[in-house]
């Protein structure tokens, strides 16, 4: 039950977001050849599949760094409440 609530957190309207996110991080790996898309562009599934390649390395890394991210604040969040709990 639990691997279903986690694989689907992505909240809908999040979407065009986290896809602008993947694109913006592949495009940094890619260098010159990457390609930067807008909002002002039609974010379509042809603009992503014509870069799916920087995508791909562009979705990688977000979830890399999303899930270093939300690591590094639970581990955070876990040693503030654990010395707050302790100290009483």
């Amino acid at each position: 039950m639990l691997v279903i609530i986690a694989a689907n957190i992505s909240i809908p309207p999040m979407i065009p977001v986290i896809i602008w996110l993947s694109h913006l991080c592949g495009a940094f790996w890619m260098g010159e050849r990457g390609q930067r898309i807008t909002f002002d562009q039609e974010l379509t599934v042809d603009s992503v599949m014509n870069n799916l390649v920087q995508y791909i390395v562009g979705a990688v890394t977000l979830s890399l760094v999303a899930g270093a991210l939300g690591g590094l604040i639970t581990y955070i969040s876990l040693k503030i409440f654990r010395r707050q709990s302790s100290g009483r």
